[in-house]
């Protein structure tokens, strides 16, 4: 059977499974979600004869879904200029992960559409629950060129893949690679014209010797040219040499680019290490369905017991299984470590049940060869004959632990469950949750299910809305039937930490450093401060060392660094100058804290000084007064601490700032203004010290109520307005999150900061109307009537409009790959590592301990460009610190994890 043939027969028997189960879906209020992949929102110069491609998901977010109807499927183009038409568009789609599909397209000269305007694609598609999504960008299409265009002045460009100028170590029978572009500037491009590409390389010594012309393969790129494929494997390269290659090409205008780069071979001296293997998926061991997609990294760089590596030869990877050999059909992608991350797609090539033995082999470029092999299950996706009950995982909580009473529960519940017979998928309306301590039975709802690719769900759950009973013995109950009728009953014990008391309190170690010399720096004063009471726990001086100890109580707490003689900008825990962006740690005992502050000096000689006092006119020590620059081309903030008698000093350079006073406990608010920045005036710094900026904060009042109690949770972005075509929203760090009374808005009763994810959260509100307002420095204020019930209230997808164009270090720029510190972080159970990512394409996300051992693979594959949160539970690791590793379009980013057993 044909691939689409099959991918037909797929989805019609799904597509009549689905309906056959409608009741099973029921509760899908979800529209599906669409994620453009080529090219995207704004793109400009894309070829005529281009293959276009996006996603329709009928899974979006972490809620009940339903898969997309193909039917549904519309896809057309309009021209956004003087042209009046719409052009339907054929094109083809395949079934994908998230219950929806993958839609390919090619657009072409003789379909009509208008060559050098900006036009407009929209798709539109509903659920079998009969949710519709639709969505639009717009891009401008180029001219892929005729014979000239005279209006193309601009040569062809050139941006290096592999080697790098100014390499070194290179083997000397390496593969190398370039792009050349047609679209290289403003002016109208042409295509590059293929028959003029030549490479010449060079050994550079005393007078440069030419070594010849280079044979060279093309495949066409998506900027109007080509990637160049050229290596050394027949003709090595000399050892221990400075080598240039050079590269001329024109364009279809006759427009001629030259590029050169060099770099140096490796010493001969040394055998190549073997090439080593990473299976990502499957693994050792696992059971899988007949139709997975095959996962495995062959890398040549793999460690040091080597004096130098080669590249792994693609030509030579063979994959075994039943005694077939597999090449042609592998896909490859090139990988840091010099070699490949290959792909497989059993889809077409059915896996026999039961017991599969599968291997890899590869040569690197010195023909040292690496055979690896793993053994896994395949099950059955049959569902007339199971017999066998869904099984469950326990992530969060494990067995016998103690936690924190706001802990996470994450289990994991597979249709699949043995190494063979056939299985059916979890049925979601079964599953029951409960609770059982001091003899009483509670049911757990409010969870969420994220579907998994055992034919079942990820339950998760967080006791932060409804906290556990501090110093209890506690039993998790789950029960869960498959589709067959097959039921699952298992419980797991643990414990919850016991309540803080004056005599039971957690030591916390901070050590204080200059960030030029690095050198210890003696007499700070590090403090933690209470999140939510505001009281000041404890604070000390560093000692000559630069290290000083504190002891607390268990608790979330802001740690913080600060310099009574003025020498160094204040610092809070993890490197933020600002409270609110700070990282809020959770103690609790038993945790070992190890902290680093790295003070930078103050470089400013003007600033900004005034006190701080509470509603009784008494000094509120240890508030932070934070200012913000108003001047659209600056991003610059920095804090100050009020001392014993509540007066503070900040330092700036010259200029227009807003002021904010806050602490835990009390109110925030600007200077000059009540709650929002709009009514605020801004402080001219002009002369060397503005005096008088004082501010009197309220407390918060105390919310009283019945004993039914319920919580209120959100993320908050921020978004330009309008929104550039090459942007969209990012999460917002730092805003200030306010539940207010409904008739009188002056009074506030609770208020936070949204977090690293953008995420905030209240617990314990007594039911009731609300007003919850949002404002942050250069957003417009958000002010929401609401009305919370015992199920809580959420709202993902709370949006503050940029007016200004400013956006602070913290928050995240579409264009660039960012990954934020994790939250929370030091942390006991479990924490969260979000990223940006700003275009399609391979990303790999892994923790590492401090030797650069890879502790675990967190995500690994191609993703669409957007928002990500992965969650990390540590399985028997010791506490310490590790580190987090972000890979995509050739950068990467890391950040520290601290993890607390």
């Amino acid at each position: 059977m044909g691939s689409k043939a099959y991918f037909r027969v797929l989805i019609q028997i799904t597509l009549v499974f689905i309906f056959a189960c409608g009741a099973l879906w029921g509760q899908d209020h979800e529209p599906p979600c669409i994620n453009w992949e080529y090219p995207f929102m704004g793109a400009y110069n894309v070829p005529i004869d281009s293959t276009l491609s996006l996603s329709i998901c009928g899974f979006c977010r972490e809620e009940e879904a339903t898969w997309v109807d193909p039917s549904t499927i519309n896809l057309w183009l309009t021209p956004t200029g003087d042209t009046t038409f719409s052009l339907d568009l054929v094109f083809d789609y395949e079934p994908v992960w998230c219950m929806g599909y993958s839609i390919t397209f090619i657009l072409n000269r003789t379909s009509g559409i208008p060559v050098g305007e900006e036009v407009e694609i929209c798709v539109s598609a509903m659920d079998s629950a009969g949710n519709l999504g639709m969505d639009c960008i717009f891009f401008t299409i180029a001219d892929t060129g005729g014979p000239v265009d005279t209006v193309d002045t601009e040569p062809p460009c050139f941006s290096e893949s592999y080697p790098h100028s100014g390499a070194a170590n290179i083997p000397v029978n390496t593969d190398a690679n370039i792009n050349i572009c047609g679209i290289c500037g403003s002016t109208p491009p042409t295509m590059v014209d293929s028959s003029s590409i030549l490479i010449e390389h060079f050994l550079i010594t005393d007078t440069v010797l030419s070594l010849g012309l280079l044979s060279r393969t093309l495949e066409p790129n998506r900027c109007m040219g080509y990637f160049v494929f050229f290596g050394f494997g027949e003709s090595p390269l000399p050892y221990n040499s400075n080598i240039m290659i050079c590269i001329q090409a024109r364009d279809m205008a006759s427009n001629l680019g030259e590029y050169c780069f060099s770099f140096t071979t490796e010493d001969s001296g040394g055998i190549a290490g073997h090439p080593c293997v990473e299976w990502l998926y499957p693994s050792e061991g696992d059971t899988v369905l007949p139709d997975i997609s095959l996962h495995v990294d062959i890398c040549g760089l793999c460690g040091e017991d080597s004096l130098y590596s080669s590249w792994i030869d693609s030509a030579s990877i063979l994959l075994t299984y039943y005694y077939i050999a597999e090449h042609e059909a592998l896909v490859f992608t090139e990988i840091e470590c010099m070699g490949y991350a290959v792909e497989y797609d059993f889809s077409g090539c059915t896996l026999m049940p039961g017991e599969v033995n599968i291997c890899i082999n590869a040569m690197n470029m010195d023909m040292v060869r690496i055979v690896d092999c793993i053994t896994f299950f395949v099950n059955d996706t049959s569902s007339g004959d199971d017999t066998i009950p869904p099984c469950a995982t326990w992530r969060i909580p494990a067995d016998d632990s103690t936690v924190s009473p706001t802990t996470d529960l994450v289990i994991d519940i597979c249709g699949v469950c043995g190494p063979a017979g056939p299985s059916t998928m979890v049925d979601s309306s079964s599953i029951i949750l409960s609770l059982e301590y001091d003899s009483v039975f509670t049911e757990i709802t409010g969870y969420s299910l994220v579907p998994i690719y055992c034919m079942g769900y990820s339950v998760y759950h967080n006791f932060s809305r409804h906290p556990l009973p501090w110093d209890t013995d506690i039993t998790i109950c789950i029960q869960v039937a498959d589709l067959a009728g097959n039921w699952l009953e298992e419980c797991l014990d643990f414990h919850t930490a016991s309540e803080s008391h004056p005599d039971s309190l957690v030591t916390i170690m901070l050590h204080t450093v200059d960030a030029m010399t690095h050198e210890a720096l003696p007499g700070i004063l590090v403090y933690a401060c209470h999140f939510y009471t505001g009281s000041l726990s404890a604070a000390a001086l560093s000692g000559l060392d630069g290290i000083t100890s504190l002891e607390v109580p268990a608790g979330p707490y802001l740690l913080g660094a600060n310099d009574p003689d003025g020498r160094y900008y204040q610092e809070f825990y993890f490197e933020a100058h600002d409270p609110a962006m700070a990282n809020v740690v959770e103690i609790i005992p038993g945790s070992v804290i190890d902290i680093t502050f790295t003070l930078e000096t103050i470089t400013a000689l003007y600033g900004i000084s005034g006190s701080i006092i509470d509603e009784a006119l008494n000094p509120v020590p240890g508030a932070f007064a934070i200012v913000v620059s108003s001047e659209e081309d600056e991003d610059w903030t920095n804090t100050a601490l009020a001392d014993s008698m509540g007066n503070y000093q900040l330092f700036t350079p010259p200029g227009e700032y807003y002021v904010i006073a806050f602490s835990p406990g009390y109110i925030p608010i600007i200077y000059d203004a009540e709650f929002s920045w709009e009514s605020a005036t801004p402080v001219i710094v002009d002369t060397a010290r503005v005096s008088g900026i004082n501010f009197i904060i309220s407390t918060l009042d105390y919310l009283t109520g019945d004993s039914l109690r319920s919580f209120i949770r959100g993320v908050v972005y921020g978004d330009d307005d309008p929104p550039r075509k090459s942007t969209y929203p990012y999460i917002l760090t730092g805003a200030r999150v306010y539940i207010k009374n409904i008739m009188n808005p002056l009074v506030c009763y609770a208020t936070t900061f949204t977090d690293g994810a953008g995420e905030f959260h209240f617990s314990e509100i007594p039911l009731g109307s609300y007003l919850l307002a949002i404002d942050k420095v250069f957003y417009e204020p958000y002010e929401r009537e609401i009305e919370l019930t015992e199920t809580g209230w959420e709202d993902n997808n709370i949006i503050l409009i940029n007016t200004t164009g400013i956006q602070d270090d913290n928050i995240l720029a579409p264009g660039k790959l960012t990954l934020f510190p994790n939250y929370p972080n030091p942390y006991n159970a479990s924490t969260a590592l979000t990223f940006i990512l700003p275009h399609d394409g391979e990303v790999s996300l892994k923790v590492y301990d401090l030797l650069g051992n890879v502790i675990t693979t967190l995500l690994e594959g191609r993703c669409t460009k957007g928002f990500y949160s992965v969650k990390w539970q540590p399985d028997e690791l010791g506490s310490g610190l590790y580190f987090g590793r972000l890979s995509a379009g050739g950068e990467t980013r890391a950040i520290r994890i601290l993890y607390i057993k």
